[in-house]
């Protein structure tokens, strides 16, 4: 009798399914057709697709991991960074990293490794007049989202921690160029809501490359958000520049009014205004047009208008 009990319990071990991670797919495409002074054709704006895992360590803890990468799948595009391309017939699909780190959590907070986005990121978009969530066009940017990071946008080799202490939120990071023993690069950020503003600063100090520092404040109430950001940046071997924005938008149901201004000072100053429309014809979807304008000091103005779709998952 015992020897069949036992028997039983083994059996019943072994064909129990191992304990598995859980995994969630994530994504968005983002399609526009933009007509106008820069550019006349479709466009891909900060399309991806991603993975996100997490495993209950017990205790309180858990270990868990992100991998997410950009997609290029219009005919002409490229992307030097490009780590994997599938053959078409007349396009052709790429894949790029955007995020790719593992961590552990607990009480203590989260430690990561890997490639994330760096705090100056973390601010500007959690806080910043970025229209249309993520857009590469010049229309829908009240920055140039691929300087207003200032190349420091994501960093990689990063060893980072991210905590919560009575309300204030802190990130810490140190990173070191591939190749090589040193951490020479370091970035930190803090936000905190007081009175409902959300405050945020941060600073991304890449060794070789310069400096960059966010401070940033957003305002909510009912449909309508306000936010103002200044951003100053001093890269190695050029000249300084900085740049302020200021935004609003307002949420009327389905419908979202945004309306953004940036000034970027630069030895040929730089404006941009930017007035978009978005609908959400649904929780994953939604359309927008967009319209902007980017005055540049010595240079002829540029106008833009788009019509685009947006698809999240």
């Amino acid at each position: 009798m015992k020897k069949t009990i036992v028997a039983a319990a083994i059996a019943a071990v072994v064909a129990a399914p191992a304990a598995m991670a859980e995994v969630s797919v994530y994504g968005k495409a983002h399609l526009d057709y933009t007509s106008g002074d820069s550019d006349t054709g479709i466009s891909e704006n900060a399309s991806r697709i991603g993975f996100k895992f997490s495993d209950d360590l017990g205790n309180g803890m858990k270990s868990f991991g992100q991998f997410e990468y950009g997609t290029f799948a219009m005919d002409g595009e490229d992307a030097t960074s490009t780590v994997a391309t599938v053959a078409g017939t007349t396009n052709t699909a790429r894949l790029f990293n955007r995020d790719a780190y593992v961590g552990l959590g607990g009480d203590f907070g989260k430690v990561m490794f890997g490639r994330m986005g760096a705090p100056t990121k973390g601010a500007l978009y959690g806080t910043g007049n970025v229209q249309l969530a993520d857009s590469i066009v010049d229309f829908a940017d009240g920055f140039d989202s691929k300087s207003s990071s200032s190349g420091y946008g994501r960093i990689s080799n990063v060893a980072a921690y991210a905590g919560s202490f009575n309300g204030v939120n802190v990130v810490l990071a140190k990173a070191g160029a591939a190749g090589t023993d040193n951490m020479d690069s370091s970035a930190y950020g803090v936000d905190t809501t007081i009175g409902g503003v959300k405050l945020a600063a941060a600073r991304t100090d890449v060794d070789g490359v310069g400096d960059a520092t966010v401070l940033a404040a957003k305002f909510s109430m009912d449909g309508l958000t306000a936010s103002i950001v200044r951003e100053d940046v001093n890269p190695d071997g050029a000249a300084d520049y900085d740049t302020t924005g200021v935004s609003l938008s307002y949420k009327m149901g389905a419908n979202t009014l945004a309306v953004s201004y940036s000034d970027r000072d630069t030895a040929n100053d730089v404006t941009r205004t930017n007035v978009s429309l978005q609908h959400a014809m649904s929780k994953s979807t939604s359309v927008y047009i967009g319209m902007g304008q980017v005055e540049t000091d010595g240079s002829a103005d540029v106008d833009n208008t788009a019509v685009g779709m947006i698809m999240s998952f």
